[in-house]
């Protein structure tokens, strides 16, 4: 499913399938749905920066990588066109989450000031978008594949956040100027009860 190689010191990764249902026929997903682009500021970003954290026992290695363009088109072939990216993610998922978010997204000078209720269905909603996000972006070729395939699989199924290994904070922020932030810090959890270990991705 995924194909790895290294430059220099970096290893780098490549899907080679869809990581939702298997499908070799890859297409590539936007992080940044396209739908949000048209309510965030003036495009003028000539670069962003991705920071990536290689936690182990002994040591953590952190890398900042420069990349051209505009964070917003960041895309990552790893999902399949007909049954993922233009099946259940866009209907079960995109569809749900964009009427929620827009509100929020945009800035309304309505809002401004305000608080902002959103109620228990739809905290899930948004939690299950970010969760998608999350998956999709571990498969950026500069990053780290954390989620185990029982819970992309589980979110596939049920359009859910899984129920274990994943927590979802969402809150108010109150931004100046819009400088785009990726955050990845997969780490290496030991249990000294069961000799089991796990690995994750706390930070988004």
């Amino acid at each position: 499913m995924v194909k790895t190689y290294r430059r220099g010191k970096i290893p780098f990764q490549e899907a080679t399938h869809c990581i939702f249902c298997g499908s070799p026929d890859l297409t590539a997903e936007h992080i940044f749905s396209r739908w949000t682009h048209r309510f965030l500021p003036p495009r003028s970003m000539r670069k962003y920066h991705v920071v990536r954290v290689d936690a182990q026992i002994n040591r953590s290695d952190r890398f900042l990588i420069k990349r051209l363009g505009d964070i917003r088109d960041w895309k990552i072939p790893c999902v399949c066109e007909k049954t993922c990216n233009n099946g259940w993610m866009r209907q079960r998922i995109e569809n749900l989450a964009r009427p929620i978010m827009i509100p929020l997204i945009s800035g309304d000078a309505s809002l401004k000031g305000a608080t902002t209720r959103i109620l228990p269905h739809q905290q899930k909603i948004i939690a299950t978008w970010a969760v998608l996000k999350a998956m999709v972006a571990e498969y950026d070729p500069q990053s780290w594949v954390t989620t185990h395939h029982m819970q992309r699989q589980y979110l596939r199924r049920l359009a859910a956040p899984p129920p274990h290994g994943w927590a979802v904070w969402i809150g108010p922020y109150i931004r100046g100027n819009w400088l785009p932030h990726w955050g990845s810090f997969p780490f290496l959890y030991v249990s000294l009860y069961s000799g089991h270990k796990f690995s994750g991705a706390p930070f988004r």
